[in-house]
């Protein structure tokens, strides 16, 4: 059990990251606001609160010096220190006050009441955002790959021209700070931040109204208020993550120690506002007159492509929410970056009005993705191996598409033919490993699966290497195969060494 301050606790981010803690068993003070604020925490934590697990402080204004003074002080004292507290919205009057002096007076005021008055601190996490990180300035800049070494070279007489502008350089402006007091101050303690993109999930915190809705998933609200009826809004950054992982990541960052003095750029995939509204539009269709249609303009990808690099599963191994396993975007691999097709967000998961899914959907957003396509793939080349003959008829359907050394085919009979005539011998060994798969959640009931691995063609010397993309659906547990391939592609890559 570790001692641990969690400033911001009434937060969309911070709320999730406390029912982390609590459930780790540590031990926590989260500040907040108000005493308002902190009796709706008490009323979720009853129990916890009872125990003496959680209690408050109160810091009204963390944009005033010192503000955190009497917060960092404890008994037991604190161990760990997780800064969540930063203004994320853009109802602003005045950047300056509004935006920048809460997010980096907040973030060095509390680095320096830690390090006067509370050095049993060894580990402090700072919630950061992809704004640090990304150019603002060339938008989705296609064919760069963002990662934890790229910093957003917002300037302060930029930050001041608008909100939008304002918020990017709060994050840079906090991050940067933190780490320039890390290097001058040399304090007793370790700096890890996390770098999200938009986030999105289930609200845990109390919300008053609608209007206090966390940005990111605000858009969703605004699909169904019909404000994109007539045009769909741009999109603007179209990276996510889930907000429950976010959370597990800033409990790593502490708990683990080869994260100290790292940042993470924690990100799930791509999405956009037209998938976004897609989705709704099919699972809620009470909505269906406030939406727009398929036809309706905007909101789409930008042209070019986006990679991501990510150093969460490297460092912190954060256990992917059902609706993140596996890949980031693009992972890095022995063979470099790979691109893969953008998955869009299952933001019906995270829904507020999850109750009205459909029974088959409830199904398929309650499972744990991962755990179901390492299943599938094992039994998919268990079957390869030993009967190939089988395969098209157990795996494929009269939808589904066969990309196998650049010839196209669809359908069963289509897909047998193929295999039937593959330039192989009958004996074939796959060799896949765990780590060789990766996972992600796509639109339709689907799920993205890409496996790099081996494969030994009895009597040859030497295992080829290959990259096979499945794009699997699914089909229901009444079938005796609950999923089939929707698409699948197929490459050899080189001889394996």
């Amino acid at each position: 059990m570790t001692r641990v301050l969690l400033t911001g606790g009434s937060g969309f981010i911070a709320a999730h990251t406390l029912d982390v803690l609590l459930k780790r068993g540590h031990s926590v003070v989260t500040t907040v606001r108000t005493q308002e604020k902190a009796d709706k925490i008490k009323v979720d934590h009853e129990k916890e609160v009872e125990s003496g697990q959680l209690s408050f402080s109160i810091v009204p204004d963390i944009a005033q010096e010192g503000a955190f003074d009497k917060a960092v002080v404890s008994d037991p004292p604190f161990e760990a220190v997780l800064h969540t507290a930063s203004p994320f919205h853009f109802n602003v009057t005045d950047v300056q006050k509004d935006l920048l002096d809460p997010a980096i007076i907040g973030t060095t005021g509390i680095l320096k009441s830690i390090k006067k008055s509370a050095p049993s601190v060894k580990h402090v996490v700072i919630t950061s955002s992809f704004a640090a990180i990304i150019d603002g300035a060339k938008g989705s800049n296609p064919g760069h790959t963002y990662s934890e070494k790229d910093w957003n070279p917002i300037t302060h007489q930029e930050a001041l021209e608008n909100p939008s502008n304002g918020y990017r350089a709060s994050k840079t402006f906090a991050e940067k700070a933190a780490w320039d007091f890390l290097e001058k101050e040399k304090p007793n303690f370790t700096v890890s931040t996390i770098n999200p993109p938009l986030v999105f999930g289930p609200i845990v915190h109390a919300l008053d109204s609608l209007d206090n809705l966390n940005t990111s998933n605000q858009r969703i609200l605004w699909a169904v208020q019909g404000k994109w009826k007539d045009e769909i809004a741009p999109t603007g950054v179209y990276s996510w993550v889930d907000v429950r992982d976010v959370a597990e990541a800033h409990v790593a960052a502490f708990e683990k120690p080869e994260a100290a003095n790292k940042r993470f750029f924690v990100v799930a995939g791509f999405f956009s506002n037209k998938e976004v509204a897609a989705i709704i539009r099919k699972n809620f269709s009470e909505y269906k007159d406030k939406l727009p249609t398929e036809s309706t303009p905007g909101g789409d990808y930008p042209e070019g492509d986006q990679f991501y690099e990510t150093a969460l599963k490297k460092v912190l191994k954060v256990p992917r929410r059902k609706s993140l396993k596996g890949m980031d975007g693009a992972e890095k691999t022995s063979a470099g970056s790979i691109p893969f097709s953008r998955p869009p967000i299952p933001v019906t998961v995270n829904f507020p009005l999850a109750p009205f899914l459909p029974n088959l959907f409830i199904e398929f957003i309650n499972m744990d993705f991962r755990q179901e396509a390492l299943g599938f793939v094992g039994k998919y080349y268990q079957q390869f191996d030993s009967d190939r003959s089988g395969l098209s008829k157990r795996f494929y359907a009269d939808n589904s598409m066969l990309t196998f050394s650049k010839d196209n085919v669809q359908g069963v009979a289509a897909i047998h033919e193929k295999f039937t005539n593959l330039p192989f011998t009958e004996q074939l060994i796959h060799k896949i490993e765990e780590s060789d798969i990766d996972v992600q959640p796509c639109a339709d009931d689907g799920i993205m699966i890409l496996v790099t691995g081996k494969l030994q063609e009895f009597g040859q010397p030497m295992p080829l290497c290959f990259v096979q993309t499945f794009q699997i659906k699914y089909r229901g547990t009444a079938d005796a195969e609950p999923w089939y391939i929707f698409n699948d592609m197929f490459q050899i890559v080189w001889p394996a060494a």
